[in-house]
């Protein structure tokens, strides 16, 4: 978060000053270069594995009787992507249609020499809105539902206008066991995404799979969802070990289920599992 002061520092000398000129193109670069840092910062925080500081507002109970429980989404993950698709978008096509009217840019490090490089910027920005439209119309959004009778993953995939939905019951007697794991992500940096597996005793055909799941397991993309994964693996180990105690999914405070630990009790119990060489916990939970 250091680089983010100095950023923004920048960003209202820049901004007052095209003010002053009357530049509104240096003001559409000032604040969305700001807005790019603060995303950046926040992304690079969420790869560091600091994404789960408290119990999200979103984690909401749901439903009466046996089907009582708590509703977990997923996290709004693509909307850092939209925004710097966005301002990618945005610093490009207004600098180069800036500098087509002859208008020059306080942005100097974007500021077309000749009509090549300001076809590059109309391409790149063009690329960008490409990118930005593509991640609207094909997505997917999943919601998990612990509830007394068993765990429902629902995901509802976009592909233009076509909406598919995935539903995936799994009552708690059809559970064999919840094996922790991890999504590994190649790159320059390698990031480890905590996923759950589901193992269950019904076969369900390749029609009702998603791509991490197999015939008689169920993928759970914790990394995804707003509940911290570690949390919810231990709440559901408790539930499928403990038939008895599943009327605490009926209180009026069941979501505080969720609500994980403080982080020095995480940082220290992912230390001591990583030098027990335990696979219970999972390591991006943070």
């Amino acid at each position: 978060m250091g680089f983010v002061a100095p950023v923004a520092v920048l960003a209202v000398l820049l901004v007052l000053e095209g003010l002053r000129d009357h530049e509104t193109e240096t003001v559409v670069l000032a604040v969305g270069f700001f807005v790019l840092a603060c995303v950046g910062t926040i992304g690079l925080l969420g790869l560091a594995g600091f994404r789960y500081f408290g119990l999200s507002r979103r984690v909401t109970g749901v439903g009466t009787g046996d089907g009582c429980g708590i509703r977990i989404p997923m996290r709004r993950y693509l909307v850092a992507l939209l925004i710097v698709l966005g301002l990618v978008a945005a610093f490009t096509l207004v600098t180069a249609i800036g500098w087509s009217f002859g208008l020059e840019s306080t942005a100097s490090f974007l500021n077309p020499d000749d009509v090549g490089e300001a076809r590059f910027l109309l391409v790149c920005g063009g690329i960008s809105v490409a990118a930005f439209v593509f991640f609207v119309a094909f997505r997917a959004s999943t919601v998990l539902i612990v509830s007394r009778a068993g765990i429902r993953r629902t995901t509802r995939r976009y592909r233009g206008p076509i909406v598919k939905t995935f539903d995936v019951f799994l009552p708690w007697d059809d559970i064999v066991e919840f094996i922790p794991d991890e999504q590994i992500v190649g790159g320059l940096i390698e990031v480890r995404n905590p996923i759950i597996r589901i193992r269950s005793t019904t076969t369900r055909t390749k029609a009702e799979q998603l791509a991490f799941d197999t015939d008689d397991q169920v993928t759970v993309l914790a990394h995804l969802l707003v509940a911290e994964p570690n949390t919810l693996l231990a709440l559901l180990q408790f539930l499928k070990d403990n038939p008895d105690r599943r009327d605490i999914l009926m209180r009026p405070d069941a979501r505080e289920l969720l609500r994980p630990p403080a982080l020095r009790v995480r940082f220290r119990e992912a230390r001591s599992a990583k030098s027990s060489g335990s696979r219970r916990a999972l390591r991006s939970g943070f």
